[in-house]
């Protein structure tokens, strides 16, 4: 996954009543787990008009789009759905594809989790606030400035850790 793109997963909607909202993460497979539950096939036609489905990396997965560019991926143990996540690449998203995995979402009844543990409605507008918040954003609108913010952050880190070593006598 490359530093431009907005990864994302889908939640079915149905478990974040069941979830404590304030402990929604990224990585939480119980969160983002399709255990008894499944998508639509009719939706998977739709989505593979802007979208094709292609070979996964594994035969468990089912991918559609491409894994370096736009895609959706659902992940199956044993026949059943495990995950469904994706990925917006920022150099070449476009509003066709951005509209349809939203529309898969909605028909699905699921939302999306960014790894910000942001939960984003099956809103366009939605989407695009949370996509111009995120660092892949940033990113892609000004690397240079990006790349920089994020070293200082890293120097600051190191000293101050730096800082809080002891020294043990040898």
């Amino acid at each position: 996954m490359a530093i431009w793109q907005f990864n994302f997963k889908l939640i079915p909607k149905v478990k974040l009543f069941k979830s404590d909202l304030d402990n929604i993460n990224f990585n939480n497979e119980k969160i983002s787990s399709w255990k008894g539950f499944d998508i639509n096939e009719s939706t998977l036609v739709d989505l593979s008009k802007h979208l094709t489905q292609t070979k996964g990396w594994s035969k468990d997965v089912r991918l559609f789009g491409l894994s370096d560019e736009n895609c959706i991926e659902l992940y199956y143990q044993d026949g059943s759905l495990l995950d469904v996540s994706g990925r917006f690449s920022l150099m070449s998203l476009d509003v066709d594809v951005l509209n349809s995995v939203i529309n898969f979402a909605e028909k699905n009844e699921a939302v999306f989790l960014s790894e910000n543990n942001e939960v984003i409605e099956t809103i366009a507008e939605q989407m695009i606030i949370a996509i111009k918040k995120s660092n892949e954003f940033k990113f892609v609108k000004n690397p240079r400035e990006f790349l920089k913010y994020k070293r200082k952050r890293i120097v600051l880190k190191l000293e101050k850790a730096e800082k809080r070593t002891v020294s043990l006598p040898s």
